[in-house]
This record gives structure tokens, C-alpha cells and sequence, in this order.
């Protein structure tokens, strides 16, 4: 019975950890066996502090 799926997609959140890279070695290696693999990349960078929302209170200026 053939497969409704015609691609396995993989979602890969990349930045700049040693986790990242070990991820995309291991999705390397899957994609050197699979032909249907699609591969998906999207760059997780840093919230610069100002932008960073605050932990625990109700707005922006409230220290937690």
C-alpha cells in the first residue's frame, strides 16, 4: 500500500549551541538513507534584553 505521505519533514531550530550541530549531524545521517527526507531549517537567534519579556510579572518594567 503506498504511503499518503510523500516527504518526511524534519523542523531543525538552529542556532549557535553544540546541540544544534549535533542535531543537524544526526539529521545528516537520516538523510543519507532516506531519499523522502525534507529537511527544514530555522534560525533561533537571541532575544536582545530589551525585548525579552519579563518572568513573572504583569508588564515590561516590573522586576520579578
Amino acid at each position: 500500500m503506498p504511503s499518503a505521505v510523500e516527504h518526511e519533514n524534519i523542523l531543525i531550530a538552529i542556532d549557535d549551541s553544540a546541540a544544534t550541530w549535533r542535531a543537524v549531524d544526526y539529521v545528516a545521517d537520516l538523510g543519507r538513507t532516506s531519499q523522502r527526507l525534507c529537511v527544514h531549517l530555522f534560525h533561533a537567534d537571541f532575544y536582545p534584553p530589551d525585548l525579552q519579556e519579563s518572568r513573572g510579572g504583569t508588564t515590561a518594567n516590573e522586576v520579578s
